[in-house]
C-alpha cells in the first residue's frame, strides 16, 4: 500500500480504534480488521456530499464519515446541494427527500442529468416510510433509500455497500 492513501475498514460490529504502535509517527484511519464481517477500502480523502435540512443529522453523520476517513461537504437545502455536488464532485451522496428549496427526488433528477455525476452513488434519507416515497426515489436515481430514525451501523453498511466495486457496476436506476 503507497503512504499517500488510508485505510479505511467499514464494520458491521460496534468498532474498536486501531492504535498505531509507538515508532509509527503518522496519524491513521485505520478501524480495527480483525472480524471477518469488514471491508476494507483504499482512500485519499474520497468527499462525500451530505445534504439534509437537519443540522444535527448533518452532524451525526459528518463524525460517522469523518471517523471513517471522508472528507465532507454539507448542504443545507437542495440548491446547495445541487451546487455543492457540482463544485466538489464527490464519490457518494447523502440526500435527504424533504428539504426546502428544491427537494431531494428533485435534487436526485438534476444530478443525473448532468453528465460529470450521472454516475455519483446516492443515498437517500426519508423520514417517510411509505413504498411510494422510497419507489419515488429510487425511480429519481437514488441507488439507496434508509429510513429516519437510522442506526449508524446501518448506514455504515449502506455506504460500505455503495461504495463496493460491484455496486459501482449496477445500473442506477429502478
Amino acid at each position: 500500500m503507497s503512504s499517500s492513501k488510508n485505510v479505511v475498514t467499514v464494520r458491521t460490529e460496534p468498532r474498536r480504534i486501531a492504535r498505531p504502535s509507538s515508532h509509527k509517527r503518522r496519524v491513521t484511519n485505520s478501524l480495527s480488521a480483525k472480524h471477518s464481517n469488514s471491508r476494507r477500502y483504499a482512500l485519499s480523502r474520497a468527499t462525500i456530499l451530505i445534504a439534509d435540512d437537519s443540522c444535527d443529522i448533518r452532524t451525526i453523520i459528518r463524525y460517522l464519515l469523518t471517523d471513517l476517513g471522508f472528507a465532507v461537504v454539507e448542504a443545507a437545502d437542495g440548491n446547495e446541494a445541487v451546487r455543492l455536488a457540482r463544485q466538489c464532485q464527490p464519490v457518494l451522496i447523502l440526500l435527504d427527500l424533504c428539504m426546502p428549496g428544491i427537494d431531494g427526488w428533485e435534487v436526485a433528477t438534476r444530478l443525473r442529468a448532468d453528465p460529470a455525476l450521472e454516475e455519483v452513488p446516492i443515498l437517500a434519507m426519508t423520514a417517510y416510510d411509505v413504498s411510494a416515497a422510497i419507489r419515488a426515489a429510487l425511480q429519481a436515481g437514488c441507488q439507496r433509500v434508509v429510513v429516519k430514525p437510522f442506526n449508524l451501523h446501518d448506514m455504515a453498511r449502506q455506504i460500505a455497500a455503495l461504495m463496493s466495486p460491484h455496486s459501482l457496476l449496477a445500473p442506477h436506476y429502478a
